[in-house]
């Protein structure tokens, strides 16, 4: 099972053909498994999301150049609520939104170096304020690498998404469609974990959405979503620690940006 991440997102709307007038508040939900975690800000409106992606092995040969692999990202949602008010108050007695999603992978080593993993998904997401639901699927592809440079290791990566929102007040329904890629650099540290080799890494994303997104501000009007940029840093071993059984992933922070949006995000696992 991988890391609970702790993030806040707010969450964009996929444009439409004939688009209804929005709601003063209205942001939507359901791409949230998507969007990447952070605390993002539009104006003054702020959602914070909690994602706790479980993830078991389903199938692998004795080789390990295949395998299927079963995750199922379960989140959840808090509008108008600040990291401040972690500290301040308590968390929120009731949650605003909830998706799962669940995502079969096939990950492929293709060599020593790139491995690609296919993917679909599968899932529903549901407003608890408005009790609106959505069905949510799509697919594409991923792919990373390790190539070993002396003591660093470079990590590159992509991932090519494509998912549909489905629901009843929605005629075509809305659209994702978006391509990441970026490179994790990790250095060896001083000291070791446990025995285990500690390692820095810094890494860079690019997010670009070839079906354009709209972040719905209200009493402003949308902003439309087509690129953005992350940079951050991230901490852990070179051979992962366990507890309990589970692996423990490097922990970070980056900032992300781009198109009057903007986003801190607390990382748990790689972020490439």
């Amino acid at each position: 099972m991988a890391a609970l991440l702790l993030v806040a997102a707010a969450l964009p709307v996929a444009a439409q053909d004939e688009p209804a007038e929005p709601e003063p508040d209205e942001m939507h939900y359901a791409f949230a498994t998507y969007l990447g975690s952070g605390i993002y800000r539009v104006e003054n409106t702020t959602v914070q999301v909690y994602r706790i992606p479980f993830e078991f092995g389903i199938l692998k040969d004795e080789d390990r150049r295949w395998g299927v692999r079963l995750q199922v990202p379960v989140t959840l949602g808090f509008y108008h609520f600040t990291i401040e008010d972690l500290v301040v108050t308590e968390l929120p007695e009731r949650v605003a939104t909830i998706s799962v999603v669940p995502s079969l992978r096939f990950p492929i080593r293709v060599d020593r170096h790139w491995t690609l993993t296919p993917f679909v998904d599968f899932g529903a997401a549901t407003d608890l304020d408005e009790h609106k639901e959505s069905w949510v699927f799509g697919g594409g592809i991923a792919a990373k690498a390790l190539y070993p440079v002396a003591d660093y290791e470079l990590r590159p990566g992509f991932r090519a998404l494509w998912a549909h929102r489905a629901a009843d007040d929605l005629e075509y329904g809305e659209d994702l469609v978006k391509l990441e890629t970026g490179l994790d650099v990790r250095v060896p540290l001083w000291f070791s974990v446990r025995g285990r080799q500690a390692d820095f890494g810094v890494f860079f994303k690019n997010y670009s959405y070839f079906e354009e997104l709209e972040f719905l501000r209200p009493e402003l009007g949308p902003i439309n979503l087509t690129t953005q940029w992350e940079f951050g840093v991230t901490l852990g071993t070179r051979t992962p620690l366990e507890f309990l059984g589970f692996k423990l992933p490097p922990v970070g922070m980056s900032y992300r940006f781009g198109d009057d949006v903007s986003a801190v995000r607390i990382v748990f696992g790689d972020p490439i």
